[in-house]
């Protein structure tokens, strides 16, 4: 094996000590069976497609590379033609840490989602349900299969609201206005009645015509309930000249 500089410094070994020896002595043991199989495909092909490894590293311990393999052909002085492989590494250390760390915002947004109980959604300018986030699971008790492409939001409105709050949508639909905080109910999967606040934006093409819009639903039920038992109680408080009770 010969190499460049580059490669000397994702090692951390001189040239020297690195040409003559194989590669596989500095492929990271996790990845050399993957590796191994996708050295292989260049029995079959010119080119392979690129895979994704760690080499070892003698300072830093190893490094993320990609590494793209080709075949070629050089002549020698005597004419003779001699077969090698070409690699082309790519040191992608920097784009697995921020991978990384992408993975664990995902993550921690997704674990603040199912506490807050909120989940994501998205629709098209008809009400059909493009998205909806896991967490619609633990909130509403379907699985997003059951409401992407099948159901409109309006479809999980209660039959004696549905009627109003379709049109009072609706009409933010035509105008293209957002819903900040929209208290609204919903039947779960259960037949019970959840309460949730909307938030939406829409969403435009170039013309500014309307696509649909992109949004949340969080469970507010207890809030809710919490609130209409304190609204009762200030009527009582305030009717208690005519006897009012709380039961």
């Amino acid at each position: 094996m010969n190499v460049n500089h580059a490669f000397e410094s994702l090692v951390g070994k001189n040239k020297n000590l690195i040409v003559g020896t194989p590669i596989t002595q500095y492929i990271h043991p996790d990845y050399q069976d993957s590796f191994y199989l996708h050295f292989k495909t260049l029995n079959r092909l010119e080119h392979s497609e690129s895979i994704e490894l760690a080499l070892l590293n003698t300072q830093n311990g190893e490094v993320f590379v990609k590494i793209q393999c080709s075949r070629d052909e050089v002549i020698d002085n005597d004419n003779e033609a001699s077969k090698l492989i070409r690699m082309s590494v790519t040191d992608i250390s920097g784009l697995k840490e921020k991978e990384a760390a992408l993975a664990k915002s995902y993550q921690l947004l997704n674990d603040l989602a199912v506490q807050s109980k909120t989940f994501a959604w998205e629709v098209d300018a008809n009400g059909l349900y493009t998205y909806v986030s896991p967490v619609i699971t633990e909130v509403l008790g379907y699985h997003p299969s059951e409401l992407e492409y099948k159901l409109h939001f309006y479809d999980l409105f209660p039959l004696g609201n549905k009627s109003y709050l379709m049109k009072d949508i609706l009409h933010n639909f035509s105008n293209k206005k957002p819903f900040v905080n929209y208290v609204n109910e919903v039947v779960n999967k259960f037949g019970r009645n959840v309460w949730v606040s909307t938030n939406g934006m829409p969403v435009l093409n170039e013309h500014g015509e309307l696509l649909g819009y992109r949004g949340s639903d969080t469970d507010i039920t207890r809030r809710k309930l919490a609130e209409d038992q304190l609204a009762l109680l200030k009527y009582a408080i305030d009717s208690s000249s005519v006897g009012v009770s709380i039961s």
